[in-house]
């Protein structure tokens, strides 16, 4: 969410198609322990996440709802500007400078994408399936899942509401 409040403090954001996947913690923790406790769950490793995947490229739809104009730049341009806002004085400059460091590992995804990665970019969403855990806690799993835009709108809607906007200096309408 951090990444996504920086684009919203920069009023632009990298044109680049990544993976969303946000899910709430109370809903990963009651996953979490119903599979911990149950017996018929086998000592496995279990990936909680949401399968329900946003796309990043889509964050300037999102911004647009809260009142944020962004400017979607492509990534070498992107990374251009961030490098002249280097700036010592910026509420966001840690995050300015986590996004300086982010392009080597932009250019090693695109020289060699995750298996994941290429489905993706390819329109495939259910990526983050979990067969085990619908096959486990079925009652559950996938029915109380929700998207993942859903649950960071309602993020961003709250950090709003509460100052977190003003207080990072993110410019938008009312």
């Amino acid at each position: 969410m951090m990444r996504l409040m920086t684009y919203m403090y920069l009023g632009f954001m990298p044109a680049e198609n990544v993976p969303l996947c946000v899910m709430p913690v109370d809903l990963c923790a009651e996953y979490s322990l119903r599979l911990f406790f149950m017996e018929s769950t086998p000592c496995e490793i279990y990936n909680v996440i949401n399968p329900e995947l946003g796309d990043e490229r889509e964050f300037d739809e999102v911004a647009k709802e809260l009142g944020v104009n962004l400017d979607v730049l492509e990534p070498d341009e992107f990374f251009e500007r961030v490098k002249k806002l280097n700036d010592d004085n910026s509420p966001m400059n840690e995050f300015i400078k986590h996004a300086i460091g982010y392009e080597s590992d932009h250019r090693k995804l695109l020289d060699n994408p995750p298996a994941f990665y290429v489905p993706f970019l390819r329109g495939k969403k259910d990526i983050t399936w979990s067969k085990k855990l619908a096959r486990f806690i079925p009652d559950v799993y996938p029915s109380k899942i929700i998207p993942s835009w859903d649950i960071l709108r309602k993020d961003l809607a709250l950090a709003k509401k509460t100052g977190i906007f003003d207080k990072y200096k993110i410019n938008y309408s009312k």
